[in-house]
């Protein structure tokens, strides 16, 4: 998007309606279902296309991200190479 806020037209081609989860659509950096492998909420979705629909930082800051802190890598004790501690299981020294 530009400075000036001009924005190309957008034809929607129906993979983005809610009665399908939003399946065919990008939903990459959201949270999801571990089962289902759909957005966990379709709000988060419908957050995420608000902030895309506005531009605005503050917007794209407050969509939640996923996975959950419950898949979130932690560091532990074990030492990792260099530019390996964010990687499961190592720890940055």
């Amino acid at each position: 998007m530009s400075a000036a806020g001009d924005k190309p037209t957008h034809r929607p081609n129906s993979d983005e309606r809610a009665d399908t989860d939003y399946a065919m659509s990008f939903t990459k950096g959201l949270p999801h279902n571990y089962v289902s492998g759909l957005v966990r909420l379709k709000a988060h979705f419908e957050q995420f296309v608000g902030a895309i629909e506005t531009g605005a930082s503050n917007d794209f800051r407050e969509v939640p991200l996923g996975p959950t802190a419950a898949f979130a890598l932690r560091p532990t004790s074990r030492p990792c190479g260099a530019g390996k501690h964010l990687q499961r299981g190592c720890a940055s020294t």
